[in-house]
């Protein structure tokens, strides 16, 4: 569906939130494919809605993406939406950092090694051990080596088949 689409079917409904949330997730999407132009076309009427009712919180979400051309927007006319919504989006990231680190420590992922982390987050999406060992580009060997270590670090001792349901509680949404 093109944006034009979108933008008569919420008119309508004079939904201001669902037009700001289109037009964000539309500059986030030019973000994400690199045209820049676009995004920065987009964006620009974002940041005007957004700040006439000071409303940035759909900006903020989209940090990830949108963070670069957000300080380029910084020097802009729509600068105090721009900050606002940079600021918040930092603060979202910290709150999901922390999180993490709490589920990370509660679950006692803390313990894995970063690639550890990775291919147990590709066992629990029940990847098979060559799938992650070209994933990786390590040997399927080197894969049941990794796997022995997680299960004995997370404390999983069942039948081998149980084990990467068992790793499925630590990453449920893998």
């Amino acid at each position: 569906m093109r944006w034009s689409d979108w933008e008569q079917e919420c008119r309508p409904y004079s939904n201001f939130l669902c037009l700001l949330y289109l037009q964000v997730q539309r500059a986030a999407a030019f973000a994400g494919r690199g045209d820049v132009t676009s995004c920065r076309a987009s964006l620009k009427q974002a940041l005007e809605m957004a700040e006439a009712d000071k409303l940035v919180l759909p900006l903020a979400q989209n940090i990830a993406l949108l963070r670069p051309y957000l300080e380029q927007e910084l020097q802009g006319e729509f600068s105090a939406a721009a900050a606002a919504a940079l600021h918040l989006g930092q603060q979202l990231e910290a709150g999901r950092g922390q999180i993490m680190s709490a589920r990370f420590a509660e679950a006692g992922l803390q313990e894995l090694t970063e690639q550890e982390l990775q291919i147990a987050q590709l066992a629990a999406a029940r990847h098979t051990n060559r799938e992650i060992a070209q994933r990786l580009s390590l040997s399927e060997g080197t894969i049941k080596q990794y796997l022995n270590k997680i299960f004995a670090k997370l404390q999983i001792d069942a039948a081998a088949k149980n084990k990467r349901h068992q790793l499925e509680r630590f990453f449920p949404n893998s």
